[in-house]
């Protein structure tokens, strides 16, 4: 069970939260920090994983408002992402629904492309 905690100081670093979950009595497999690699900075968020069940409820219902390096520590249940990458934003929501109403492909915009002209220079079929 992984949980999302976040409002981490940016100078925070893996082992820092994980003596800091160890002091308050938690068990913990795994400490994941998300790293800016620019800044070279904490992002101010990360992931925990409890060695069981009862831990991480209990770090759910307790850990949240706890003072983690002079800032207050916010703490959520962890949402796995989709492996078929990830939600489609809103413009391509938007296009999905005016192509499905409209069975034409759209482009950017919302506006369809329509249907191709048809070729008509003029010129007659010889066969």
């Amino acid at each position: 069970m992984k949980l999302f905690v976040r409002n981490l100081t940016w100078s925070a670093t893996e082992a820092d939260l994980a003596a800091f979950l160890d002091s308050q009595g938690y068990l913990v497999d795994d400490v994941k920090i998300a790293y800016d690699e620019d800044q070279r900075r904490s992002r101010g968020y990360g992931f925990v994983t409890f060695r069981t069940p009862d831990m991480y409820q209990q770090a759910l219902r307790d850990l949240g408002g706890e003072i983690f390096m002079g800032r207050e520590l916010y703490v959520a249940a962890a949402v796995d992402k989709p492996r078929n990458g990830g939600s489609r934003g809103r413009r391509a929501r938007r296009e999905a629904r005016a192509s499905d109403r409209d069975g034409l492909p759209v482009g950017g915009g919302g506006r369809p492309y329509g249907k191709p002209p048809e070729d008509d220079f003029g010129w007659e079929d010889v066969s």
